[in-house]
């Protein structure tokens, strides 16, 4: 999938964001910087992690094998002990799992397939996933790129992007489900052709969805009690950006945090106490950073993205307000999803390909420390 936005096109080795998932609890975390990245136990092969959470004392990351095209899954006990990347469930069907989470004692992967029909597959250890299956679309002919999945409220719920095989592009679109497992039908927003959402959070007893305006340009969200009735997609508050597209939003010492980039590919952020008001997006940093995903735990919020040359960046804060400068990480990797538990962050991605040095996208990861 690709997006252009404001000039910028987003594809490729880009994800578009996903919502953290679980909790890494309240006990504060020290961050000084992360490893370099590495390989998930020393797997070369060619697998894209697109997302990662906490909860139930283990980090679990999901996504997909790039020559068979399956949906693979991956955990650790303490973010630095991977697994190898596994098929779900042994099954090599195609498939692309896109965001993880975690409530009601199991975990909730969802992504979409060949055709572009949404999918899920649930687990209540991690481990030992059901086969990945479709979720009901809108129409015969209505297809959603599930990109991002949240839960709270004893709900549920996954967005992403709708098409229609007559029509084409025609905006955000969501599904519910109050067991992970029985998802009601895809429906889009309010204006769909408006709003184009990329990641959903819950927290403060609503859904919050953002994104940006297909034709507007300009930051945008989406809130909910139930995941089902949604307000009508509403621009944030202008302020002194021309434009700015949000790619992932998250929930955490009793506010809404989403991040994404504005003029000149700068990183911004905008912050929410109830998820309706917000505050005008304003940059992180004067430079070129794309910040595609945003994670709490401890006191902190940490969101990643790539620069220039599409190396890859965090940067940290503990009032989603006040933001390090964004230090760049690991040359040669894509950091994807970030999750916070057991006292450290872990950032996901992949290696990039190097034919001449045997690196063929393997599945990577960094820890806190």
């Amino acid at each position: 999938m690709s997006i252009t936005f404001s000039g910028v096109r987003l594809s490729g080795n880009i994800v578009l964001p996903r919502a953290a998932g679980g909790s890494g609890g309240d006990t504060p975390i020290t961050i000084n910087g992360f490893t370099t990245f590495a390989l998930m136990n020393g797997s070369n092969t060619r697998t894209y992690i697109r997302s990662v959470t906490y909860n139930n004392g283990k980090f679990v990351a999901v996504g997909y094998n790039a020559t068979g095209y399956y949906p693979v899954y991956a955990t650790s006990t303490d973010g630095s002990t991977w697994t190898t990347p596994a098929p779900m469930n042994g099954s090599t069907t195609r498939g692309y799992m896109q965001a993880v989470t975690y409530n009601s004692g199991k975990f909730v992967a969802v992504g979409y397939d060949n055709a572009m029909s949404p999918i899920y597959a649930t687990s209540t250890d991690g481990s030992t996933w059901t086969t990945p299956a479709q979720i009901p679309t809108g129409g015969s002919t209505y297809y959603v790129d599930t990109s991002s999945v949240a839960s709270g409220g004893g709900k549920f719920v996954a967005v992403g992007t709708g098409y229609d095989s007559g029509y084409g592009y025609t905006g955000g679109a969501y599904t519910t489900s109050t067991d992970g497992s029985t998802w009601a039908r895809t429906a889009p927003f309010d204006n769909p052709g408006v709003f184009t959402v990329n990641s959903v959070a819950y927290g403060s007893g609503k859904f919050v969805a953002t994104g940006y305006g297909r034709y507007t340009a300009y930051a945008m969200y989406a809130t909910s009690t139930d995941g089902t009735t949604w307000t009508t997609p509403t621009p944030m508050p202008s302020g002194s950006l021309a434009y700015a597209a949000m790619f992932s939003v998250t929930y955490g010492g009793g506010k809404f945090v989403a991040v994404g980039y504005g003029p000149g590919q700068k990183p911004v952020y905008a912050t929410s106490t109830d998820g309706s008001t917000w505050t005008a997006p304003a940059n992180i940093s004067d430079s070129y950073n794309i910040m595609t995903s945003v994670a709490y735990s401890g006191g902190k919020f940490v969101a990643v993205g790539y620069t220039s040359g599409s190396r890859p960046v965090y940067t940290i804060s503990s009032d989603g307000s006040t933001w390090t400068t964004p230090a760049p990480m690991t040359e040669g990797y894509t950091a994807t999803s970030a999750a916070g538990g057991g006292g450290k962050f872990v950032i996901v991605g992949y290696d990039g390909y190097d034919y001449n040095n045997g690196r063929n996208y393997g599945p990577a990861y960094s820890v806190s420390n």
